[in-house]
């Protein structure tokens, strides 16, 4: 292309605001052309400019960056998009363009479909007036959801177990004692999803770079 001609660019913009947005770009073609926008390009971009910052610089950063087709600007996240914005720009400084470009169709495809799991188990068991015992265990992924629940950030496990036993059972009933004693204990464990301050760069898309 010669450099005194007009350089139309499509600009695709998603976001939260104007001072939060992914943005892609490319040129503008004469004729009908499909373009794809990648969204994992917007997580690379974003993970390689933010991994090495602590929660503190992820939350107030204000970077403006380019890469390729890609650009960034904040700290915007896929799961919070209130803002898509299509149009075109011209790079050439100085060298005005005219014409017309229809926008046919956007859809969005390839969508993620995850199984999410939930499950509980609790068992309670009496034996007579000895005591009692009682064992309940809990997972969840971080793909599981409620209906009315944002997007989960999570996986946890717990477990707990606890019961009571009546020691005075084995002593002489003569000696008029009651002795109940009660044990319980409990863990959980909860497994981030997003690296702190982001909530759409997955720790596992990291790890499997």
């Amino acid at each position: 292309q010669n450099y005194y001609e007009p350089k139309p660019t499509l600009l695709v913009r998603i976001g939260t605001d104007k001072n939060n947005f992914y943005e892609y770009s490319c040129p503008v073609d004469t004729g009908w052309k499909e373009v794809q926008v990648p969204f994992n390009g917007f997580l690379s971009l974003k993970d390689s400019l933010q991994g090495a910052l602590n929660l503190k610089q992820i939350q107030g950063f204000t970077n403006d960056v380019k890469r390729g087709n890609y650009r960034i600007k904040g700290n915007p996240s896929l799961t919070k998009i209130s803002i898509m914005t299509v149009g075109v720009a011209n790079e050439a400084s100085g060298v005005p363009a005219s014409g017309v470009v229809w926008i046919d169709d956007v859809r969005l495809t390839d969508v993620i479909k995850e199984f999410g799991l939930n499950s509980r188990l609790q068992v309670e068991a009496q034996f007579s007036d000895l005591g009692r015992l009682s064992f309940g265990i809990s997972g969840r992924d971080n793909k599981f959801r409620n209906l009315n629940e944002s997007i989960p950030t999570t996986s946890s496990f717990k477990y707990n177990i606890g019961g009571s036993i009546n020691l005075d059972r084995f002593t002489p009933e003569e000696w008029g004692l009651r002795l109940p004693v009660n044990l319980n204990t409990s863990y959980q464990l909860d497994l981030p999803r997003f690296h702190p301050g982001s909530e759409d760069v997955t720790i596992m898309s990291k790890e499997n770079k």
